[in-house]
């Protein structure tokens, strides 16, 4: 039987330990996919721009210097300089194997995954979307996410809360 680890986040480079968060190196990983019986892991992308890792950028270079080991899908933000179109068909050519992450806190029914659809469908490419029972809020990524963020030097003033705004299923609260 083939197994397929279906939801990796890798970076390109070995990062220190942040406490119990381990980001591991593609080329780390290998050996603990080997022991799990796993012969290929699809790398999802933490999007088009942004973390120093998991990009559409770092996993594609992954990918180059795994190619038997590591496939990637792309990630496609609600703001960019070229179309929805464009943006997937040229991370097509570079090698995306479909999109996964759609991580916009957005209804399936929003415009922007409307466009993101369309194109998939144009394009022939699959779509990743989890069971809403694997949707939850992932602390260890968030955490990870506020530590760049706050490294690159973007933070928000005081009069910023933490209070949700929408449920889970888009609705306001």
């Amino acid at each position: 039987m083939k197994k397929i680890d279906l939801h990796l986040h890798l970076t390109p480079f070995q990062i220190p330990k942040l406490g119990k968060m381990n980001l591991t190196s593609g080329k780390n990983m290998i050996p603990h996919l080997e022991e799990l019986g796993i012969s290929k892991g699809v790398l999802m992308s933490s999007g088009e721009k942004g973390l120093p890792f998991g990009t559409n950028e770092a996993n594609k270079k992954i990918c180059r210097q795994f190619p038997d080991r590591y496939a990637w899908m792309c990630s496609i933000s609600p703001k960019g300089k070229t179309s929805v179109y464009d943006r997937l068909a040229r991370f097509q050519a570079e090698g995306a194997v479909g999109i996964g992450e759609l991580t916009y806190n957005h209804k399936l029914t929003d415009p922007f995954l409307q466009e993101v659809f369309a194109a998939a469908e144009k394009l022939g490419a699959t779509v990743y979307l989890p069971p809403l029972s694997l949707c939850g809020d992932n602390a260890a990524m968030i955490g990870s996410q506020a530590y760049y963020e706050y490294q690159a030097g973007n933070t928000a003033g005081m009069e910023l809360n933490a209070y949700a705004t929408k449920s889970i299923l888009g609705e306001a609260l």
